[in-house]
């Protein structure tokens, strides 16, 4: 599985590291999107929203963790035929902060 470079938080926001993997995610119902995050404190939810590239909304919802891992996962109940999609997460941490990403598949 692929992680492209973290956003990083550059000490104005909470995130120590935040990675969609998007390579499982198909378009399928039950395609996955993974996501790793990390914060000095604790990372409470992560949020999800995939688009087509015209910005038409395919679907959003959260994410599970997968344990007490860093590991988030992300199942599709919809199915998405565009081929490419625009892929946002959006993770928040203990105090409430928020950091998102965007990737584009």
């Amino acid at each position: 599985m692929r992680f492209p470079e973290p956003a990083r938080s550059g000490g104005r926001g909470p995130f120590d590291k935040l990675r969609a993997g998007l390579d499982a995610y198909t378009g399928a119902v039950g395609s996955a999107i993974t996501v790793m995050a990390t914060d000095d404190t604790a990372v409470t939810g992560l949020h999800v929203r995939i688009e087509q590239l015209d910005g038409t909304l395919a679907e959003e919802g959260a994410a599970v963790q997968v344990g007490h891992s860093p590991a988030w996962t992300y199942m599709a109940t919809a199915a998405n035929p565009a081929a490419a999609c625009k892929v946002t997460v959006t993770a928040l941490d203990r105090p409430g902060h928020a950091a998102t990403k965007t990737e584009t598949k």
